[in-house]
């Protein structure tokens, strides 16, 4: 008996007594001192055998703390359905890094920009017209607070109070830049702190404007900023002046940047990078790399930013000109970050884990082809007729494509197709012929097709939903098909979220050089080393690789920056690996793609 006490009595002060609290101008970790140096790595764009190793290597780097956002779309992709296994496995993630004596920032939006689809919002929250996403809409409120139940259920057991190592939870994510409703985001403090309670610190982050600040900050939330290389001093002053307690904390410091398809890739000068990370460690500051590691959009989760009829897609690789690379590799950013680091800890940082091994496979060849066309009765989810074309949310379709079909009656010659709203490519066919492309930016331009008449098929991909600013309403499908001013009513629509049964087709020797098409090839290893790759996809169009059936991400070409697509080595077995790729136009030359050992990134 006097055992069982004693044992309750330590059970008690090693959990229940466990406090992060603001003092003055600190964070107290049970009553003591305590500054956060941390990196932001997302779990969701890592193989979960690789998170170790990246986490290790943060570690060594000089960071107590690892920060990751939540996916909402991740873990709840349709509704009433929740997926917390595999790359979604967000406890095991939590586990690793409190295993490796690491704290943790946890993000989970509900919103979390990222770079990331809908930022992380799930597509069919914008199946219902009413919601108002990001306010106080009480439709929204609802499928957060659902959501939360589901989430906070599994987590809570991990907050710091509780015996795990998440010290932080954020509410919202840069609400200054969306919006400026002061009861959603006192609502969601609130929803939050019914999980999260008095004894972890729940915290807001946001540009350091003083008027997205007004709109964004809460009295009961830790007010935090986020800037790249600058003057901090400037930025940590306004910060100061919505945050009397606590220290000066850059949750966001961006020692890299985000890409788009059709820009150059962004590089942050590691002097500047160094400069700020000093500035703000004599100032007493915490701060967060964000991104310390990026990682990769797998499959059609990358996001987007624009607006109305402008869009910039994100790259598949999230690189991010991070300390860390894309496939985990210890950078010559990462060894100043390291080395400056050191200077202001009193014992030696751990060894820095060696870079993951990289091969090159050398040449994939395509053997087998098939159209798409040929597999419509094999990969169509549903097929819904309408007067009018639907739009994705309306039809239940994540992500992938529609092929939305009508008649054109007209017989008229030197006849004008007009499509009001496309979201976010069309390529264009009547009567089976090809006639042309059309990206969101021609939405509303006129195309001349002559005398032809007949079936219309548009095939329209969604190429990802923007996920920051004002733009993100950002429904996918088309709307107002004109031809010569007149409105064509009367559509088939067929889904194809290119995420089933695409190894139940059957393909043919025969390769097919153009034409949205699907293409059967193989990676041989000779041994059971794990590697990682990139495939070379130059001279291709634009698609999707799947290996082993696993989405590594689109490419497209010929458009800066990415012309590589990572591959993690825990993918790749021993013998045969099986490549299937959709490409919507056409391969190249030799119909085949090349295993490389390095990224193509321009």
């Amino acid at each position: 008996m006097y055992i069982a006490v004693l044992l309750l009595l330590l059970t008690i002060t090693i959990c229940c007594g466990r406090k992060i609290e603001l003092s003055g101008e600190q964070i107290l970790k049970d009553g003591e001192p305590f500054r956060i140096i941390s990196g932001s790595m997302h779990y969701f764009r890592h193989h979960p055998d690789q998170w170790e190793d990246r986490i290790l290597k943060l570690k060594a780097m000089g960071l107590n703390t690892i920060s990751t956002y939540v996916a909402w779309n991740l873990h709840n992709p349709e509704i009433d359905e929740y997926y917390f296994e595999s790359i979604a496995n967000i406890e095991l993630f939590i586990q690793i890094v409190q295993r490796n004596n690491m704290y943790l920032l946890l993000r989970p939006g509900p919103y979390i920009c990222a770079e990331w689809e809908l930022g992380g919002i799930p597509y069919w929250v914008l199946g219902n017209e009413n919601i108002q996403i990001r306010t106080s809409n009480q439709l929204w409120l609802n499928e957060v607070n659902k959501w939360y139940k589901v989430f906070f259920g599994k987590i809570s057991k991990y907050l710091y109070s509780n015996g795990g190592n998440i010290i932080f939870v954020q509410v919202e994510n840069e609400y200054g830049f969306y919006g400026c409703d002061h009861k959603y985001i006192e609502w969601l403090y609130n929803e939050t702190y019914q999980y999260v309670g008095d004894n972890n610190i729940i915290y807001t982050t946001d540009a350091p404007d003083r008027s997205q600040l007004n709109c964004a900050s809460y009295s009961k939330s830790y007010t935090t900023v986020d800037f790249g290389v600058r003057d901090a001093k400037p930025a940590f002053n306004l910060q100061r002046e919505f945050q009397k307690t606590g220290p000066y904390m850059n949750s966001e410091f961006y020692p890299g940047w985000l890409s788009h398809w059709k820009d150059k890739y962004p590089r942050v000068d590691t002097t500047g990078i160094i400069n700020t990370m000093v500035q703000m460690l004599d100032l007493g500051a915490s701060f967060n790399f964000y991104m310390a590691i990026g990682g990769t959009n797998f499959g059609f989760y990358a996001g987007a930013n624009g607006e109305g009829n402008s869009i910039q897609v994100d790259t598949t690789s999230y690189d991010y000109d991070a300390p860390l690379s894309e496939a985990g590799d210890c950078t010559s950013k990462c060894i100043a970050i390291r080395n400056k680091l050191q200077d202001y800890y009193i014992d030696s940082l751990p060894k820095m884990p060696p870079n993951t091994t990289k091969m090159g496979y050398g040449d994939i060849k395509f053997t087998k082809s098939s159209i798409l066309w040929d597999n419509l009765a094999l990969l169509t989810t549903h097929t819904v007729s309408n007067d009018l074309p639907l739009n994705f949310e309306k039809l239940n379709i994540a992500y992938g494509y529609v092929i939305y079909e009508s008649y054109i009656s007209d017989t008229s010659s030197n006849k004008k197709l007009k499509i009001n709203s496309i979201r976010d490519l069309v390529i264009v066919y009547i009567n089976d012929l090809l006639v042309t492309k059309l990206e969101r930016e021609q939405s509303g331009k006129e195309i001349n097709i002559g005398n032809m008449n007949g079936k219309l098929l548009l095939l329209v991909e969604n190429n990802g939903r923007i996920n920051f600013g004002g733009g993100m309403i950002d429904r996918k499908g088309i709307s107002g098909v004109y031809v010569n001013n007149k409105l064509i009513s009367n559509w088939k629509m067929s889904t194809l979220p290119m995420n089933n049964k695409l190894n139940e087709i059957t393909f043919s020797s025969t390769i097919i050089k153009n034409g949205p098409t699907f293409y059967w090839g193989s990676l041989f290893k000779t041994d059971d080393i794990v590697a990682d790759t990139w495939i070379d996809v130059r001279g291709w169009s634009k698609g999707h690789i799947y290996v082993n059936g696993f989405n590594i991400g689109k490419y497209w070409e010929p458009s800066p920056p990415q012309h590589a697509l990572f591959v993690p080595g825990p993918l790749l077995v021993k013998g045969v690996n099986e490549i299937i790729v959709f490409d919507q136009d056409h391969c190249n030359d030799d119909a085949k793609m090349v295993s490389i050992d390095h990224p193509l990134l321009e």
